[in-house]
């Protein structure tokens, strides 16, 4: 069986708009299908053929696809290589984090707003203190 949603093409994303058939005009500018085909950006990763460093949607993707239920495999070597780029980029930082947040179990999620009340509840005395 092939995973391949479009075996023709090599990208692991395509993009269709609609147009008139015979003069070639487009419907609308609006609208546009993306197709984003997982086994291709992990060929690719695996390959060493995407740069998640510099590729926005390649690092967003490769964040998706860390882990497959279907196989129940995760991918440890994205997930360390985006962690990574997290140093640097703080809304992939920030993705991690809410992934941790999500991930947690209800005791750690206690312990983590207990922690964030205490932070917060000092900031608002620090701004107190200072009017």
């Amino acid at each position: 069986m092939n995973l391949y949603l479009f075996p023709q093409m090599n990208r692991f994303h395509t993009s269709f708009r609609l147009h008139e058939d015979k003069e070639l005009f487009p419907l609308t500018d609006v609208m546009e299908f993306n197709f984003l085909e997982m086994p291709k950006l992990i060929n690719d990763w695996k390959q060493e053929k995407l740069d998640p460093w510099n590729d926005l949607l390649a690092r967003w993707m490769l964040l998706l696809g860390i882990v497959d239920h279907r196989s129940g495999k995760v991918y440890e070597g994205i997930y360390k290589e985006l962690k990574d780029i997290a140093m640097n980029d703080e809304t992939l930082k920030n993705a991690f984090q809410g992934w941790g947040i999500l991930s947690a179990s209800r005791d750690e999620m206690l312990e983590y707003e207990a922690i964030l009340k205490i932070i917060l509840d000092e900031e608002e005395a620090k701004i107190e203190a200072d009017l």
